[in-house]
């Protein structure tokens, strides 16, 4: 029983460690990609507020589901389901949520789509 509680204590001190470690790791990681859409920003919108539609669209999206409002939680399956939080929606602007794997500050993940105009 004696080595019960350091083993305790040395398992949850390597735990938090590694969470330590892959919150550096992962904090401030940003990942942009853009692509030109031959479509008015109103018509992209449209298309991206259709979350019934996302699978059509996007593979790695096998359901979206729950209202696009700022604020409301949202259901998000790409192979698992993830909760997003919807932080930004600014009509034919800006769709924007975050969601998290485990605890919240280690995997998060922030998704963006930024509409402008071309030449804008």
């Amino acid at each position: 029983m004696r080595l019960v509680r350091p083993l305790i204590v040395s398992l949850a001190a390597l735990l938090l460690g590694a969470a330590v470690i892959l919150y550096a790791c992962h904090a401030d990681s940003v990942i942009r990609t853009g692509v030109v859409i031959h479509a008015s920003p109103s018509a992209v919108w449209q298309v991206l507020t259709s979350t019934a539609d996302y699978p059509e669209w996007n593979p790695m999206i096998k359901r979206l589901s729950g209202d696009l409002r700022e604020g409301n939680v949202i259901e998000l399956d790409l192979g698992m389901v993830l909760h997003p939080t919807v932080l930004a929606v600014k009509t034919a602007r800006e769709l924007r949520w975050k969601g998290h794997v485990g605890f919240a500050g280690v995997f998060d993940g922030e998704h963006s789509f930024t509409l402008d105009a071309e030449g804008g």
